[in-house]
């Protein structure tokens, strides 16, 4: 598998997406999708593709980190607004703890 293909893996199962659903989301054929793990992702197609995946094109091109875009203010509700707060009010113990947590619950 080609090293974009495996981030390109790596992404969709953290969505819980299927090859057809990026397929799907970014109007190309599951077979495009099987080819671009193989050959790798096109140059072209790599800002559509982590744009509908939510992840960095240099992550999703290079495997450079980090994978996300750092949230802006104005991409944060306000749960998440309440959420981070907390968060950066606890003990760095406490917040490893939490992120095994919230990593435990995104995986089911």
């Amino acid at each position: 598998m080609h090293p974009t293909g495996e981030r390109l893996v790596q992404a969709l199962r953290m969505l819980g997406w299927t090859k057809a659903e990026l397929a799907r989301r970014i109007h190309v054929s599951r077979q495009a999708i099987n080819s671009w793990m193989t050959r790798g992702i096109p140059g072209a197609r790599i800002f559509d593709i982590a744009r509908a995946l939510g992840v960095r094109p240099e992550w999703l091109a290079t495997g450079e980190e980090p994978m996300h875009p750092a949230p802006t203010a104005d991409d944060l509700d306000d749960l998440e607004r309440k959420l981070l707060a907390t968060v950066r009010s606890l003990p760095p113990e406490d917040r490893k703890l939490l992120l095994q947590i919230a990593e435990h619950l995104a995986r089911r």
